[in-house]
């Protein structure tokens, strides 16, 4: 199965022990950066409206939402639009 989201990200600062809630959360998953040419492993990534509101180390944070996919062995693709894989 293949899930492909696409998001733009939002900057939103967060205390150390607030708990974060949005619409869908990603546990898990591998990261893509292709901007910045590396891999971030392990990642939870929290999208609130449609847009990535935080990411966080897998478990770092506790992070809510009504969906939750598991993304273990996934890839989430940053900073690749549908004009690129086209």
């Amino acid at each position: 199965m293949s899930i492909f989201f696409s998001c733009t990200s939002s900057k939103n600062l967060s205390s150390a022990n607030q708990q974060l809630s949005g619409d869908l959360l990603i546990e898990n998953i591998n990261i893509v950066d292709v901007e910045n040419n590396r891999l971030m492993r392990e990642q939870d990534v929290l999208i609130l409206d449609k847009r990535i509101s935080e990411i966080f180390p897998h478990a770092a944070k506790k992070l809510t939402a009504p969906v939750v996919v598991n993304g273990k062995g996934k890839f989430f693709l940053s900073n690749v639009s549908a004009r690129d894989v086209a």
